[in-house]
């Protein structure tokens, strides 16, 4: 069948290459061990998924204020090419760098190390080393935020993290764990365990509890950010019964809905509207993106043709 008027036929990476200038070419799903093509829309339905486009980085960008990143999402930059061009320079980006800062946005995130970042990308250690630098030189903000979050947490809040919704977690445990491993260090050890390696666990565990101190303040930030849309969906479409639309899944970023055919467009704009976030920066909104399909497994990502959102069309790849 057809998506709004829009019929779909899977091609081979090979003509998206060779096609993707001359052709409109969308992200489509990778049929190999597809389990959500399970999910069915009813009929005289489609699925609707609304997730947030790189809602971990923009909420990294809001949390540490961090000047380049701020910059890049105003000016529509991808962060990961944004990153690309911070380390390795905009004349030489190429899509394999590209790939790189991917991985390594990934891992600077939560405060992923050298000899890590040299395992997933199959590179020398002194590569990464040069990586790492050159992130932390580009986006010396961010990583300051870090490193602030982590002491202020540890020396000012006994231990205890916040979300920017306040939702708490406690570290407590873990650093009264790190302080009896220096303790026992310093006394020179226990019989058969040296110091050294009291001091290497202490570490170790202070690393840790630094890498989930700020996973909390932006993963879970960002999981508040869902749990609230759901309450305002809930007072908005499902209290009471709606014969238009209906709640289905989430997962991960992603909300997940069945709508009538002839109301997508209406329903798409409304639920857009309450899902765009402007509380946080007003003028930096941690906006969605919009795919639409007949299965979970298989959505196409839409965009909006006018400033009006009066219509959707298929959103390039």
């Amino acid at each position: 069948g057809n998506i709004l008027g829009w019929k779909f036929t899977q091609v081979s990476d090979e003509y998206y290459h060779e096609n993707k200038d001359k052709e409109l070419i969308v992200e489509g799903a990778n049929p190999k061990n597809n389990i959500r093509k399970c999910i069915i829309a009813p009929d005289g339905r489609y699925i609707m998924s609304l997730d947030y486009s790189a809602q971990e980085y923009l909420v990294l960008a809001i949390l540490s204020r961090d000047s380049k990143m701020i910059e890049n999402f105003k000016n529509g930059v991808d962060p990961h090419t944004a990153t690309a061009y911070g380390i390795w320079g905009k004349e030489n980006y190429d899509k394999a760098k590209r790939k790189k800062a991917k991985t390594t946005n990934f891992l600077m995130q939560y405060s992923g190390g050298a000899f890590t970042l040299s395992k997933n990308l199959n590179i020398p250690l002194e590569e990464a080393e040069h990586i790492i630098d050159s992130y932390k030189k580009h986006y010396f903000e961010c990583v300051q935020w870090k490193e602030d979050s982590i002491k202020k947490c540890i020396q000012k809040q006994d231990g205890v993290c916040y979300t920017l919704f306040g939702r708490p977690r406690q570290f407590k445990s873990r650093l009264m764990t790190s302080a009896d491993l220096a303790t026992l260090g310093a006394q020179g050890g226990t019989p058969g365990c040296s110091a050294r390696v009291y001091q290497k666990k202490a570490n170790a565990t202070m690393a840790a509890v630094g890498r989930r101190i700020v996973s909390h303040l932006i993963q879970s930030t960002c999981g508040d950010i869902c749990r609230w849309d759901l309450i305002r969906l809930y007072r908005k479409f499902f209290k009471k019964r709606n014969p238009d639309i209906d709640f289905y899944t989430t997962v991960h970023d992603e909300i997940n809905y069945t709508v009538n055919k002839d109301k997508l467009v209406e329903y798409a704009r409304m639920v857009d509207d309450i899902m765009t976030i402007y509380d946080f920066r007003k003028d930096l909104p941690i906006k969605t993106s919009i795919d639409v399909g007949y299965t979970l497994g298989t959505l196409f990502p839409f965009e909006w043709a006018d400033k009006e959102r009066t219509k959707l069309v298929p959103k390039r790849a």
